[in-house]
Parts: structure tokens; C-alpha cells; sequence
């Protein structure tokens, strides 16, 4: 089944369950929406966990660092597999010192008036409707990226956003690395002259995602939680610990890689979303899935310029992360120093990927000049959750705000739906949505 049928088939649903059944339970008790608790000064904030897998269990690491330090608490956790469920909750034991009360569902969780914001660390499928539900319940967010697979559920996450009022920060970290900020702000002070074209590549020869299932059990997963909104079908544990590979789950390698780039070009450009896109994909190399493991898009920007993005799972080649091309020089944001204590350990590195550290990248002027102008990270920069756990106090809007996870939803959206149509795919936004051109 191609994305645009599955949109086709779901749009109205998906809509329907976030508008309305959908929040059912977390509404169940509608006093916590409008009485929620904004954190003083020197309130300790109490933090719940939806999503017990390796995203979270990495995020929590990260904040155990600068727990004390922010005042606040992982106080409860959820998550529909018992192994997680119990695993996580150790976890968070171990390295922070807090016994995190546990729920069964998110629904759960979100009723619980102590709670004073989630992180949403789900599969790709429930993260907007977490989001949407968890904002009417008067809980602020973190969600991952990409945070919407669907057209309509992106629409709705900024609307109950500013209509609630709600602090969100979106899982796009290089938004409060000091580096891409003076990437930022580089790219925006018009040194590069005018930019044509950027150049976005996310290339492995890993196989990405696959993971060991032997160990999942049926009695030991909601495996009616895990499908919320999509049909019933029988319980298949690859689907439930391979979830990156299906449709029904995950948007794609556009969404799942290519929405740190695409953000990145929206940031550093200004220019908020594509204006078109055409894109051809297919699957090559890695046979037992159904996501493209390789495709190519371009992209075009209503500010005047062209983007193309490759993501190939066959080879690790030319992993350039992004390349600006202006007419006064180039900006290559590849070209890190890898020396420092930026460096990550070899060891602590998932295979394929890549670690960025907080070194200095380069702008390459003129060839015939052979210049090279060193930026340096602006000191402004910080850890992504960090940023967020700060705003929760402050009421500031985060560095990746929910319009940012609109912007590289519908840019992931766009280009998926393009390869399955072999159509050009055109974003209307004046009336906000998708058409064929």
C-alpha cells in the first residue's frame, strides 16, 4: 500500500481519534487541562516518560547530568512492553535516584495531576497524538522527531499548542547546539552571497532498525495500546520491535534521518517549508521492509533555491550532513574538527552513525582564492533538554518549537508521498495542504 493511500484511508480517522475519542482517557479527568501547575522558581518539576525504549532511556541519561542542578524529578513512566516498563524504571532508579510511579497507558499517566510535563519517546505513530492529548491534559512536552506522520495531525499539534498555551520542544537537537547556531547565523548574515542549491545526504550500509524480537512475548505486550488509532490485526513482535521498517509506524527515512536536515535548511534559510517536491525511492538492498532504504528528493524553496536529499542503506559513502552552496563560497557542515573533548569514543557509537562534537566547522570561499573562514559554536548552545526543562520554568518558547516539527513533518510527508505517486507534490499554504502538480 502506497503512503498516499494509507493517508487517503486514515486522514479522517487519525483526525477523528485526536479530536475526539482519542483523548477520551486523558481528558477522563478535564480539571487537569485547566488548572495546570506552572513551576515556580523553586518548584522541582515532575517529568513523565511515555516510551521506555533506547530513545528515552538516552535522553534520561543525558538529564540525569544537570537533574540537581535544574531541580526536577522523573516521576513516572509508561510503556506498553514489561520488559521496557521494568527496565526503564531500574534505570532511572539507578542513575537518579527516583522511583517513578508506572501506568499502563499514556491515558494514565496524563490523568495524573502530579505530573507536571512528558517526553513523548513512542513509535512515530502516536507521537502527535500523545502530544495533542498531553497538551489538553495541561502537561508540557518533549516529542520526537519526526513529530507528525500525517497531514492533519501536524495541523492540529500547533493549534492545541498555542491554544493551550503549552511549552513544547521538539526532538530536532541541533537547534541548541552552539554550533549550528553560528552555522545559523553565519548562513543568515548573507556571507555566502546568494544560495542555489543546499545538498543533503544521510548514507549508511547498515541494515537500520532491524533489531532482535525472540525475546518479545505476546502476554508481556498492550499490543491493543501499540495500534491505538490503526486497525486490529494479530499481535507480531517484529512489528512491535521493528517498527522503523513499516508504514504503518514510521513516515520513512525522511522523516526518521532527513528531518534533522530539513530543519536545519528551514533554521538556517528561514523559509519554514517547501514549496514542492518530487522525489523517486526504492527498496534495493534491505528486502524485508517496507520503507524505501534509499531515495532521492529535490526539493524547492519558496525563497528561491533548490534542496536535494539522499539517504542510501547500502553504503556509508559521501556522508555529507549538509552542504550550502553561495555564490561568494560554501559552506560544508561536514567539515569538523574532530579533536577535543567534542570527540565521541568509537565504542559508544551506534554502527552508521555519526557523532557531531561542538568543534569548529568551515566555509569554503572562492576555489581560486583557497580561503577557508573557521565558525566557531556560538556560546549559547546547550543540551536540547536542558533547553526544554528551562523553558518549562521560564514559559519561553523552546529552540524547537512546534511550528519547527510542522515544518519537517510535512517536508518528510511531501517527499514520501512524491516517490509513491511519481508526481510532484505541492503544499498550498493558504489552505494548508497537500496537492499534486
Amino acid at each position: 500500500m502506497k503512503h498516499g493511500d494509507r493517508h487517503t484511508r486514515l486522514d479522517r480517522r487519525r483526525f477523528l481519534a485526536v479530536t475526539a475519542g482519542g483523548l477520551a482517557g486523558a481528558l477522563a479527568g478535564a480539571g487537569t487541562g485547566l488548572y495546570a501547575r506552572i513551576p515556580g522558581a523553586n518548584d522541582r518539576i515532575r517529568i513523565g516518560v511515555i516510551g521506555g525504549g533506547n530513545r528515552a532511556n538516552s535522553l534520561i541519561e543525558e538529564m540525569a547530568v544537570f537533574k540537581k542542578e535544574e531541580n526536577f524529578e522523573f516521576a513516572a513512566l509508561c510503556d506498553l512492553w514489561k520488559v521496557n516498563l521494568e527496565r526503564t524504571a531500574a534505570s532511572i532508579e539507578k542513575l537518579c535516584g527516583d522511583r517513578v510511579r508506572v501506568f499502563p497507558r499514556y491515558t494514565d499517566l496524563l490523568n495524573d495531576p502530579e505530573i507536571d510535563a512528558v517526553m513523548v519517546c513512542t513509535p512515530d505513530h502516536a507521537h502527535t497524538t500523545i502530544l495533542i492529548a498531553a497538551c489538553e491534559a495541561g502537561k508540557d512536552a518533549f516529542c520526537e522527531k519526526p513529530m507528525s506522520m500525517d497531514l492533519a495531525e501536524a495541523r492540529e499539534a500547533v493549534a492545541t499548542v498555542k491554544r493551550t498555551g503549552r511549552v513544547v520542544q521538539v526532538g530536532t537537537q541541533r537547534r541548541s547546539d552552539g554550533q549550528y547556531m553560528a552555522g545559523a547565523a553565519f548562513v543568515q548574515s548573507g556571507k555566502l552571497g546568494k544560495i542555489s542549491v543546499i545538498d543533503l545526504k544521510w548514507n549508511d550500509a547498515g541494515p537500520r532498525w532491524e533489531r532482535p524480537y525472540d525475546d518479545v512475548r505476546e502476554n508481556e505486550v498492550d499490543w491493543e495500546g501499540y495500534l491505538m488509532h490503526l486497525p486490529r490485526i494479530p499481535f507480531d513482535p517484529r512489528r512491535f520491535r521493528c517498527w522503523h521498517l513499516y508504514r504503518d509506524y514510521s513516515i520513512g527515512v525522511v522523516g526518521l534521518l532527513g528531518a534533522h536536515h530539513t530543519d536545519q535548511v528551514h533554521w538556517f534559510m528561514n523559509d519554514p517549508w517547501p514549496e514542492s517536491v518530487t522525489a523517486t525511492g526504492g527498496t534495493l538492498v534491505w528486502p524485508e521492509r517496507e520503507h524505501y532504504d534509499t531515495i532521492h528528493c529535490s526539493f524547492k524553496y519558496p525563497g528561491g533555491y533548490l534542496v536535494s536529499y539522499e539517504t542510501r542503506l547500502g553504503n556509508s559513502a559521501m556522508r555529507a550532513e549538509a552542504v550550502f552552496y553561495g555564490t561568494n563560497g560554501t559552506l560544508d557542515t561536514q567539515a569538523w574538527t574532530m579533536t577535543g573533548e567534542g570527540r565521541v569514543p568509537p565504542e559508544r557509537l551506534e554502527p552508521g552513525n555519526r557523532q557531531y562534537p561542538t568543534s569548529a566547522f568551515a566555509m569554503q570561499a572562492d576555489a581560486s582564492q583557497g580561503e577557508t573562514i573557521r565558525i566557531e559554536p556560538s556560546p549559547g548552545g546547550m543540551n536540547h533538554m536542558r533547553n526544554w526543562v528551562q523553558c518549562l520554568r521560564s514559559r519561553k518558547t523552546p529552540n524547537a518549537s512546534v511550528e519547527c516539527g510542522f515544518g519537517h513533518s510535512l517536508a518528510a510527508i511531501m517527499a514520501h508521498r512524491a516517490a509513491d505517486y511519481g508526481r510532484r507534490m505541492i503544499y498550498d499554504p493558504q489552505r494548508r495542504e497537500i496537492r499534486e502538480g
